[in-house]
């Protein structure tokens, strides 16, 4: 009777320590870590353990057998170092550069300084993040204008101006679609002053994320003071100009310009220079 006892009492015994073996998966742990540890094969903690060797994570309990050794454990085989988690950036520090995306704009690696796009999107001051994602740099801008509309008569020819221009209301990529409109005035001779108008479509091409070509297609009317009447006129213009800005907010932009007069004349070449600040 009492040999009976016993040997219940020993396989209570062994089922209580049978139950208790098991294992919880830590961060860097594999199956082969584990085996090691418990001095078994990975064939035996698979088998004990039906389709780990498709379903494996951290946290997961593993039931532990309690098997002979087969295998010595390997020597060479170390625990996995934990990755570190990422460092949180100080809230005072500015956007890191952005990385480039599939289209060829950007995204920020750090948002700060951004401000909510609507969906679930951020971007730095001075961009924006469109519809699909997208991060588009410098698409408003305000400008001061230098223009001189022929080189043949320079002094009378030359303009100064503001101007607001919206360089991406949509895009493509690296193409994009605009508008702008300019307000001018020419600084010539003493009693011969006029001013202008410019408005109408831009087209712009990305060269980098600070870089590009913006080319507004104006039409442009002209009030001219420098007789007794005053005389209107109207013309079209093309002025394609590198645009470069130094910082997220402040640029500057130069390129050639051509003018067409509605009334027949020939076509007047220039220039188009000035400064641009991000709205």
């Amino acid at each position: 009777m009492r040999k009976i006892l016993a040997v219940g009492a020993l396989v209570i015994a062994g089922c209580i320590a049978m139950a208790a073996r098991t294992h919880t998966v830590a961060r860097g742990e594999s199956l082969e870590l584990i085996a090691s540890q418990y001095n078994i094969t990975v064939a035996q903690l698979v088998e004990a353990n039906p389709g780990v060797n498709n379903l494996f994570y951290v946290g997961m309990k593993l039931n532990i057998p309690e098997v002979p050794l087969a295998i010595p454990p390997s020597s060479s085989i170390e625990p996995a170092t934990p990755a570190a988690p990422a460092s949180n950036t100080p809230a005072d520090q500015d956007y890191a550069l952005p990385r480039p995306n599939r289209h060829g704009n950007h995204t920020p690696t750090n948002t700060n300084q951004a401000t909510n796009s609507g969906n679930g999107d951020v971007a730095p001051k001075g961009s924006r993040t469109d519809s699909n994602g997208e991060t588009v740099y410098h698409c408003m801008a305000a400008k001061a204008i230098y223009l001189m509309g022929d080189f043949d008569v320079a002094k009378e020819s030359s303009w100064y101006g503001v101007g607001l221009e919206s360089s991406s209301i949509s895009h493509w990529g690296f193409f994009h679609v605009g508008a702008n409109v300019d307000f001018i005035l020419n600084a010539g001779i003493v009693d011969d002053w006029s001013c202008s108008g410019m408005f109408g479509p831009s087209v712009r091409f990305d060269l980098a994320q600070n870089v590009f070509i913006n080319m507004p297609i104006n039409a442009v009317f002209t009030c001219d003071f420098s007789e007794s009447d005053t005389k209107t006129y109207w013309a079209a213009r093309m002025a394609p100009a590198l645009n470069v800005y130094f910082s997220n907010r402040f640029g500057i932009f130069a390129g050639p310009q051509v003018s067409f007069d509605f009334e027949g004349s020939d076509a007047t070449f220039g220039m188009y220079a000035g400064l641009t600040f991000y709205l």
